[in-house]
């Protein structure tokens, strides 16, 4: 099927089980009610349910959904689409209270899944009963922290067409709406597994949870515009369990206003990721170990998270796990840049596991997807060189020399805007080549040709060239002169 667009309204399952003992159940042959007393689910479930009011950074509201509470600490599952775009926003119980989205503890945008945290309230429960009273009574004289309702999370093991199902939601910023329907279908959309319902899915009705006749959640209710009919869906409880596992590993809250950003930003403003810059400084890799694999638990589908983790396992010289990381991160990448950065580690781990014609192949996949860049040309000579394949690699090196660096950095242009040479990155790039490439001359015993790299490396940078001319001596006492 064709998706032309995506609404999803995120409905959590939950699993009440004995607390709706007041439900009237008529009971079929394999165990699944299907009748449901919907004045007392919604008496229970009510409380749990939120309506979420979304604004931008100029504090106007851009969008409504609604959450429900999965633990009595204010974690509340929405759905990824209600909250991208936001810089702050409101919970808003049935009754009246307003809780602030203190902000993303764990995100699964391919599943529109999102687990946020509410900041709890604090109340006096003995405001009646004097200090000194207080005291003597031995009661605490700080407000207590109140607990949230929550909803139990089911499972979809017996959910089956047929299966009755009811839904509470904020259609229209209309909080606690209660609907009912039944499980249509169990489909397979874009590789994922869901539940087609018929309880409607409004606008603002995202993230609303689905619940079975025992009151049990069951989904997150999704509406999809597929070839041009609206149809209401329901994502499997199963994700809404395993975006909660991951956020174990998560020590604080993600701002809404940072969320919004790009993924690789804010794993940057991590102090996860401030343990790792550090391991990088001391070359010390066993300090960001455990840190940096919380950082791809809490972001499992960011491509950066799970590249970092490599040069984790690459510095701790665990490769094939730096492998199985960098393959991880060149499937999640999401541009060019980051792409060719990952195939590059992807290399250089799968060289150090031994298997060279692997690495070769991803060299040369590099050089295909950009054969501009001289750092890209330059890796694969080295690679080369490594293997002792000295005439590819000079090449290769050859070829480094021509071309600058492949990256954004500023170059010189003339008036018309024209690029008239390469940045300082690429200058370096270039330069280094030449150095290689006389290197990889002198190991071959030709000498002549090594020593015609010095004035271009000269030109480019005077520091490398002297250490090229003390090697290319050394070469010259050991390295007998190759034959013509």
């Amino acid at each position: 099927m064709k998706a032309l667009g995506l609404l999803l309204a995120t409905v959590a399952l939950l699993s009440v089980g004995q607390l709706f003992s007041g439900c009237t159940k008529k009971e079929t042959s394999d165990g699944v009610s299907d009748a449901i007393d919907l004045k007392a689910l919604a008496k229970k479930a009510r409380p749990a349910v939120m309506l979420l009011v979304v604004s931008d950074a100029a504090g106007k509201e851009i969008v409504t959904g609604t959450g429900f509470l999965v633990s009595s600490d204010g974690k509340l599952i929405t759905n990824h689409h209600v909250v991208k775009n936001a810089a702050s926003a409101v919970a808003k119980a049935e009754e009246g209270s307003l809780f602030t989205v203190e902000g993303v503890l764990a995100d699964n945008p391919k599943k529109d899944l999102v687990l946020l945290k509410l900041k709890p309230k604090k109340r006096d429960i003995f405001d009646d009963v004097a200090d000194a009273e207080r005291k003597k009574r031995g009661l605490p004289s700080e407000p207590v922290t109140l607990d949230f309702p929550f909803l139990p999370l089911g499972n979809t093991d017996k959910v089956e067409a047929g299966t009755r199902i009811a839904l509470i939601g904020s259609p229209l910023g209309l909080e606690g709406t209660l609907s009912e329907g039944i499980v249509s279908a169990m489909r397979d959309l874009s590789s994922s597994r869901v539940l087609q319902i018929t309880a409607p899915v409004s606008p603002g009705s995202s993230g609303s949870p689905v619940l079975d006749s025992k009151g049990a959640v069951i989904g997150v209710a999704a509406a999809m515009l597929i070839e041009g009919q609206l149809v209401n869906f329901a994502i499997p409880v199963e994700s809404v369990k395993e975006i909660m596992q991951n956020s174990r590993a998560s020590r604080e809250a993600i701002p809404l206003w940072k969320f919004g950003k790009n993924s690789d930003d804010l794993i940057r403003s991590t102090p996860e990721f401030r343990t790792y810059v550090e391991a990088l400084d001391k070359k010390d890799f066993r300090i960001a170990f455990e840190p940096v694999k919380r950082l791809v638990a809490r972001f499992p589908e960011v491509g950066f998270a799970h590249f970092i983790l490599g040069v984790v396992y690459n510095g701790l010289e665990f490769y094939p796990e730096a492998v199985a990381e960098f393959q991880e991160s060149v499937k999640l990448s999401n541009d060019r840049q980051s792409d060719l950065g990952a195939r590059g580690s992807l290399a250089e781990a799968l060289e150090r596991s031994g298997r060279n014609k692997e690495a070769e192949q991803v060299h040369a996949e590099r050089i295909k997807m950009d054969s501009n860049a001289s750092n890209i040309w330059l890796d694969r000579g080295d690679f080369y060189a490594r293997q002792g394949k000295l005439d590819q690699a000079i090449a290769d090196y050859q070829k480094a020399t021509t071309l600058g660096s492949g990256s954004h950095e500023l170059v010189p242009v003339n008036e018309k805007g024209e690029q008239t040479g390469v940045g300082i990155f690429g200058t370096w790039l270039q330069a280094k080549a030449w150095y290689n490439m006389g290197i990889c001359y002198a190991r071959l015993g030709k000498h002549e040709e090594a020593w015609k790299s010095v004035p271009h490396l000269n030109n480019l940078n005077a520091e490398m060239a002297k250490e090229l001319i003390s090697a290319l001596k050394a070469f010259s006492a050991t390295t007998p002169k190759a034959e013509k």
